[in-house]
């Protein structure tokens, strides 16, 4: 078997690190707001055919302004706004 992994981290390098992901966390606070296991199901992250119909159900509501009336269409807006952003990230 041959070894794929040779490298090392200074003490520099680890902290850059834990800096990135300090960073990270602060950006990402309503993300790690779920609990652990809504984080670990997924519940929050839509699949690209999830997000497509909830795109298409938001033509939906703002085509029907009196209907439905429990769905507040700017958080609705921003939070599809918001997962595209995510699926961005590499």
């Amino acid at each position: 078997m041959h070894n794929r992994l040779d490298a090392t981290l200074s003490a520099a390098e680890l902290q850059q690190i834990n800096d990135a992901f300090d960073l990270i966390k602060s950006k990402l606070a309503f993300a790690y707001a779920l609990m652990p296991d809504e984080r670990r199901r997924g519940d929050w992250n839509l699949s690209p055919k999830a997000l497509l119909l909830s795109k298409e159900a938001l033509m939906v509501v703002r085509a029907k302004p009196s209907d439905p009336q429990h769905v507040d269409k700017d958080t609705f807006a921003r939070d599809i706004a918001l997962i595209d952003q995510l699926h961005l990230l590499g």
